[in-house]
């Protein structure tokens, strides 16, 4: 399932009907879901970030060091 896919089925879930129930299973189904999807979306953000190279950390404001110290966090952090 790509990215985009993932990230689209758990937005429909976040806003469907069913999801509103606070409590109901599948309310909890869709937040883990789209739990899941956000981290993975920061995983692929975060290997990215590894793969700058300087010039463009200059551009956006981050030295070396501290790309480095964000891109090797957990994917939960």
């Amino acid at each position: 399932m790509s990215a985009y896919c993932a990230d689209s089925l758990a937005e429909g879930l976040a806003r469907s009907s069913f999801a509103k129930r606070p409590g109901s299973r599948r309310n909890k189904v869709a937040t883990l879901l789209a739990r899941l999807v956000f981290w993975h979306r920061r995983a692929g953000q975060r290997r990215a970030l590894r793969k700058l190279d300087d010039h463009l950390l200059k551009d956006i404001g981050m030295s070396r060091a501290q790309a480095e110290l964000e891109a090797y966090k957990p994917f939960w952090r």
